[in-house]
C-alpha cells in the first residue's frame, strides 16, 4: 500500500500534538468534520487543495502529512523545542541532527508526544474535575463528612469528663458519619474506575463520537433502512430534524 495512504493517521497524530479538535481543523481547513473524520482513519483519500489546507490548518508541510518520511520527525523535533522555550536550541540544525543521529531524534520526538498526551490526558481530567456534576457532589460529600467525623472527634477528644448521654451520641455520629464517607468514597470509586478508559482515551465530544464509529466499525444496521422503521416515528425524526435547522430567532 501507498505511503500516502496513511496520510489520515499522520494528519490525526499532528492534529492531537497540536491539542486541536477535529471540529476546529475542519473549519480552517474549509471541510466537514464528518469528512475529516474519514480522513483521518484512512477512509478517505486525499490530495490537491484538501491537503494544502489541512496541512496550513496544522501548520505543517503538506509532504509531512502526504508522505510522513523524515520531515515528520523534523517537525515532531522542531515542536519539542518550541514547547521549551526556556532552553536555546538551534532550530537551523535539526536535519542535520537528525540525520546524524536519527535513533536520539525519533526517541526525541516519542518523549514529545508521550508528554503531550499527558499534559491533555491532565486537562481533560481537570475540566472533567470542574465541570462533571456527579463528581463535584461526589466530593462534596467526601468532604463535608470528614469535616464532620474530624469535628466530631475533636470533641470527644476534648480533656475532662463528658456526660455519658452525650458521649453516645458524638460516638453514634461518628459511626454514622463513617458509614456516610464509605459509602461515598465507594461510589466515587466505582464511577472512575467504570469511566477511566473514556476519559483517558477522548479529548473532546468528537472524540468521543470517533470511539464510538470506531467501535461500531462504522456501520450501524438498525439505521440502514428507514423503510423498518414506523411512520410515526419517521415523523417524529423529520419534525425533530427539521427543528434543529431552524435559524435562532
Amino acid at each position: 500500500m501507498e505511503r500516502s495512504a496513511f496520510a489520515g493517521s499522520r494528519i490525526r497524530e499532528r492534529r492531537v500534538a497540536l491539542g486541536l479538535r477535529q471540529a476546529e481543523v475542519a473549519l480552517r481547513a474549509g471541510i466537514s468534520g464528518s469528512y475529516l473524520n474519514l480522513i483521518e482513519h484512512n477512509r478517505r483519500r486525499i490530495g490537491g487543495k484538501v491537503l494544502l489546507n489541512i496541512a496550513a490548518a496544522l501548520e505543517t508541510e503538506p509532504g509531512a502529512l502526504a508522505q510522513g518520511a523524515e520531515k515528520s520527525l523534523l517537525t515532531s523535533l522542531r515542536d519539542a523545542a518550541i514547547a521549551r522555550p526556556d532552553v536555546e536550541v538551534d532550530l537551523s540544525q535539526t536535519e542535520d541532527f537528525a540525520d546524524r543521529f536519527t535513533d536520539w531524534a525519533r526517541l526525541i520526538s516519542a518523549q514529545q508526544s508521550q508528554i503531550t498526551a499527558l499534559q491533555q490526558t491532565v486537562s481533560s481530567l481537570s475540566d472533567r474535575l470542574a465541570h462533571d456534576p456527579f463528581l463535584s457532589e461526589a466530593l462534596h460529600e467526601v468532604l463535608s463528612t470528614v469535616s464532620a467525623i474530624r469535628s466530631t472527634a475533636s470533641i470527644l477528644a476534648e480533656p475532662g469528663e463528658m456526660d455519658q448521654n452525650w458521649q453516645r451520641r458524638f460516638q453514634t455520629n461518628v459511626f454514622q458519619d463513617s458509614i456516610r464517607l464509605a459509602t461515598a468514597s465507594q461510589s466515587l470509586a466505582d464511577y472512575l474506575d467504570g469511566d477511566s478508559d473514556r476519559v483517558l482515551d477522548t479529548l473532546s465530544p468528537l472524540d468521543e463520537l470517533d470511539s464510538l464509529l470506531a467501535k461500531n466499525g462504522y456501520h450501524f444496521a438498525e439505521l440502514e433502512d428507514m423503510r423498518q422503521w414506523s411512520a410515526p416515528w419517521r415523523r417524529a425524526c423529520w419534525q425533530r430534524l427539521r427543528r434543529r435547522q431552524k435559524p435562532w430567532g
